[in-house]
């Protein structure tokens, strides 16, 4: 959690060695996401969204997403928040991603925080999801 910190803040590492960086930390989680916890598959997710501006994530956001949808009933009303947040700020929308996702809201609207439904809703409309069923069920 303090990455994302130390590379945007006022570090002396040019954007090389942040890009060189970012790539083998990429690396290291595109090994080990099979062990990863749903939490540290939504941590990675929104640092990767974060860092985006410096190396593009590539396929660890596509081995996330898979952890997500994996675990996608399951999911609490912040993990749905933050992984529409966090991948629609990616732009990742692979097979419907963030479709399966609003459905997954629209199953458990009634569980979240006036907060986390507005953000929710915000990220969705902002990344192109703008199903009248979602509106109207919020509604």
């Amino acid at each position: 959690q303090d990455m994302p910190q130390m590379l945007t803040g006022s570090s002396s590492a040019s954007v090389i060695v942040k890009r060189k960086l970012l790539r083998r930390l990429y690396v290291e989680v595109q090994q080990h996401i099979p062990s990863l916890t749903l939490d540290d598959a939504l941590t990675i997710a929104i640092s990767a969204e974060r860092m985006s501006h410096i190396v593009r994530p590539g396929v660890v956001v596509d081995l996330l997403a898979a952890e997500v949808l994996r675990e996608l009933r399951s999911l609490r009303p912040q993990q749905i928040c933050d992984a529409v947040v966090s991948f629609g700020r990616l732009g990742y929308d692979e097979a419907g991603f963030l479709r399966s996702l609003s459905q997954t809201f629209l199953s458990k609207q009634k569980d979240f925080s006036p907060r986390q439904l507005a953000v929710t809703l915000h990220s969705l409309a902002s990344s192109g999801v703008r199903e009248r069923s979602i509106c109207s069920a919020v509604a």
